[in-house]
């Protein structure tokens, strides 16, 4: 065992063993519906390409935790071949028993020479293994489970036996075993080099050689222990009871999210590509980019360098200022060293040789308790410019909303008053309105309605102005209505007298004056009537814009061919969007409804369960012309008792409205556009060059986002040069140009706001009613301080939300692979009846916050 490369010394490591005969790898995977496919995608900022996987029955992404976006493998080898795609690939079940194991760069795809370490291993000849889809690669399929993923990418190694699916390419290597079967020499010999060649980093700067002091112990929170022994255990749960006083430490870039008490770390912050950002919150941590849950513990070790588990808490508890003796720190114990380690880095379960009914609980993954999403992004109010990002907190604290509801909303109520009389122009031949359709995505009682009212209440001035001669107007209306009238009857009776005398060539035109006026149309920006024709006429009387307003859009999404417009309501809409000229064709009036510029913005609420319903419909751009908002909801509910000063908020919304519409070459009312200055272009197109590389390589609706960044960039520039004109009395005259510094703030909020909250948005979408249903139970568990539980008891405590006994299975299903629960099936009585569902918690639960 020379080409090992490292000591090895055989140990048996104990697995749960399969059961039944054995066939071969490819036919046994093949019973089971649990088959993807799956493509190459290249993501902004990485050089190696990830292989998503692919829901066969629809292209688009598919998610290793719902079943029903998995197929037989006959569908995902169809699905493959009709959309080009690069191969199939077989999901992991932890009850399955499979451990799925990928070796990157061990095999040079010319030769087919695999590296001396690896060849030494696959010489156990144990199991199945076969060649990944680059031919760099080498896959092992073993019996087995591990209790949590072992990823070593210096040491070349990754272990998999659930949460992740596995390309399959039956490839299959020289001597290696048909079937899959137990490993244990060859997964031991993996294990060994894991351990051997695992990197121990150097501590950065922010981990300081001399310790502070502990700070006072007042300004701690002591959480109580989940249990009283384990120290490991109760260092985690203070360390999330207490994030600011070392995740700052660990991480100077890292920003606070208010709505959270927690911390988001991006993707690009920690070099990764995007959607593998780091959360950590109260609630607890999850790292994206492993797509599994951590610990405080971990996140020093992974980040901070700490060289064990041991150094890890001892550092936590003296940046939190707690004696560590208090948590069940008692003396340097070597066996207390390996448990810490075998904790932090999840080896293979039962390997001490304990009994599973009696081992400690291994860190849970409490992300479930927020469904699993990704954390948001944070809202700067700074893009706003500084006298609006004051208002902004302001307005946000008054109304007990998040930030996020409030900016979203200014940006699309700015959007909707500059409507047609600014348009942004990039080069020489692309301009788009300014317009702006912004969803606010969340709960009930999240705060959405009183921010948006907040915001939207700025216009009352403006409309105020306005509507200060439609009095007047309506005078005039009525007036020349029955001049109009008087006029029609005296030429009616002219050609009623010519008829009778047969002078029909004396029959004259209708005079002017006889042709009834068109009623005036009240002045206002914010409407709330969705019907096609409604907002017709307020578009006509109103060119400069209008900005559609409602509390939930799911109504109006829902309203499109409600009417009987056969699809007219679903095309009016889309074209909302792009301040084209459009006319409406009326069944009771002979003259359409002409409109010259339809620039209409949108800006409403939707709850979260109902994104999925539209995101279900034809997929003709209507969602991908929506800019998402779905930040986290206030920790606690207050009521303001200052009245927040809007008058300078006000004072921008209406010297924005002031603008006016210019004149095309013909005369009439047209949109002035603001040229965007050359470094500005450069910039922008820099920008869709990237997009386009990424949107080519993405698939579904994110891939319609991803389509409209551009187009967002240069209408948000727009939106902000006029905006930071308007909030300065001191420049007179309206902006000639959009600015670099407009351009590359309008990139910063998509790069580092909107898109992000686009995943988030478009990927909770997809979650599964299994997820959710177990959010449901452990947000209950969680509630009643439950140690135990039977399922068939709690779904009736519960009540509506879990429908049957199949859905709550599932649901625990779930809470059993997050370690949250854990089955232990007991009958009443002798005798052989189905054993009754009963659970064990993880104390971990009860002191998340």
């Amino acid at each position: 065992m020379a080409d090992l490369g490292f000591d090895f010394e055989f140990r048996e490591y104990l697995l749960y063993a399969g059961d039944g005969e054995p066939m071969s790898a490819f036919d046994e995977l093949r019973q089971h519906r649990q088959w993807v496919a799956w493509k190459y995608v290249t993501r902004a900022g990485s050089e190696k390409p990830t292989k998503p996987p692919i829901n066969p029955h629809n292209g688009l992404f598919a998610s290793t935790s719902d079943p029903n976006q998995w197929g037989a493998y006959e569908e995902a080898a169809a699905c493959a071949k009709s959309r080009g795609l690069s191969g199939v690939g077989f999901v992991l079940l932890k009850e399955q028993r499979i451990i799925g194991i990928d070796l990157d760069n061990v095999r040079d795809p010319q030769t087919g020479e695999i590296v001396p370490w690896l060849k030494a291993i696959l010489g156990f000849a144990e199991t199945y293994s076969e060649v990944s889809p680059s031919g760099r690669g080498i896959r092992i399929l073993a019996r087995g489970v591990i209790d949590r993923a072992v990823v070593c990418h210096d040491a070349q190694v990754e272990m998999y036996s659930s949460g992740r699916y596995l390309t399959i390419t039956q490839a299959q290597i020289d001597g290696s075993p048909v079937s899959i079967l137990q490993a244990p020499k060859m997964l031991a010999a993996l294990l060994a080099r894991v351990e051997a060649i695992k990197p121990t980093p150097v501590m950065p700067a922010a981990l300081p050689t001399v310790l502070p002091q502990p700070v006072h112990p007042s300004t701690v929170t002591m959480p109580p222990p989940a249990n009283c022994g384990d120290f490991f255990q109760n260092v985690n749960d203070a360390a999330l009871a207490n994030l600011d006083a070392w995740v700052p430490v660990l991480f100077s870039f890292a920003k606070r999210q208010a709505s959270t008490g927690g911390y988001r770390i991006t993707s690009k912050q920690l070099g990764r590509s995007l959607q593998e950002d780091l959360g950590i919150t109260p609630q607890g941590i999850r790292d994206f980019g492993l797509e599994s849950p951590s610990t405080s513990i971990n996140v020093v070790m992974d980040f901070g360098g700490a060289p064990d588990a041991i150094t890890a808490a001892k550092w936590l508890c003296e940046w939190i200022g707690i004696d560590r003796e208090s948590l069940g720190y008692q003396r340097e114990d070597p066996a207390l060293a390996a448990l810490g380690n075998t904790m932090a880095e999840g080896l293979l379960a039962g390997t001490d040789g304990t009994d599973a009914a009696t081992s400690a609980w291994n860190s849970p993954d409490l992300s479930v308790l927020s469904n699993g999403r990704r954390p948001p992004p944070t809202f700067d109010p700074v893009w706003l410019g500084a006298p609006l990002k004051s208002w902004a907190e302001l307005q946000a604290k008054g109304a007990s909303a998040p930030l996020d509801y409030v900016g979203v909303s200014m940006l699309s109520l700015a959007a909707a008053v500059l409507g047609n009389a600014r348009w942004p122009q990039a080069g020489a031949g692309w301009w788009e309105p300014p317009i702006l359709w912004c969803v606010l995505v969340g709960s009930p009682s999240s705060g959405k309605s009183p921010a948006m009212s907040g915001v939207t209440s700025l216009l009352e001035e403006a409309e105020r102005l306005m509507a200060k001669n439609h009095d007047q107007g309506v005078s005039d209306y009525e007036a020349k209505k029955i001049i109009a009238v008087s006029a029609k009857e005296k030429w009616e009776a002219t050609v009623r007298l010519c008829e009778k005398e047969g002078r029909r060539n004396d029959i004259p035109d209708m005079p002017p004056e006889a042709k009834e006026p068109s009623e005036p149309i009240c002045p206002k920006i914010k409407v709330g009537d969705a019907t096609t024709e409604k907002l017709g006429l307020m578009a006509a009387g109103m060119p400069n814009g209008l900005l559609l307003a409602r509390d939930e859009l799911d109504g109006w999404y829902a309203s499109f061919g409600r009417y009987g417009s056969a699809g007219t309501d679903r095309a009016f809409a889309l074209e909302m969007y792009g301040g084209r000229s459009y006319s409406i064709e009326r069944v009771k009036h002979p003259a359409p409804i002409r409109i010259d510029h339809l620039s209409i913005g949108v800006l409403g609420g939707i709850q979260p369960d109902k994104v999925a319903a539209i995101l279900t419909s034809v997929d003709d751009g209507l969602v991908a012309r929506c800019l998402w908002c779905f930040p986290e909801p206030m920790a606690t509910f207050s009521i303001s008792r200052d009245t927040v000063p809007a008058a300078a908020a006000r004072a921008v919304i209406t010297r924005l409205s002031k603008l006016p519409m210019g004149l095309n070459e013909a005369g009439e009312s047209a949109p002035v556009r603001v040229a965007l200055e050359r470094e500005a272009v450069d910039l922008l197109e820099k920008f869709g060059q990237e997009i386009a590389e990424r949107a080519r390589e993405t698939t579904g609706v994110f891939a319609g986002a991803l389509g409209k960044a551009r187009g967002h960039v240069l209408r948000l520039s727009c939106v902000l040069e006029h905006l930071w004109w308007a909030t300065w009395d001191g420049v007179s005259s309206p902006p000639t140009g959009i600015s670099k510094r407009a351009v590359s703030t309008a990139i910063e909020m998509m790069d580092e706001y909107f898109l992000p909250m686009a995943e988030r948005v478009l990927g909770d979408a997809t979650i599964s009613v299994a997820e959710r249903d177990a959010t449901t139970v452990a947000r209950e568990l969680k509630k009643k301080g439950l140690s135990s539980f039977n399922a068939r008891s709690l779904r009736r405590e519960i009540g509506r939300g879990i429908d049957d006994a199949a859905a709550m299975d599932a649901a625990c299903a779930v809470l059993e692979e997050a370690g949250i629960v854990r089955a232990r099936p007991t009958r009443n009585g002798p005798g052989k009846g189905r054993a009754a569902k009963n659970y064990e918690v993880n104390p971990a639960l009860h002191g998340a916050r």
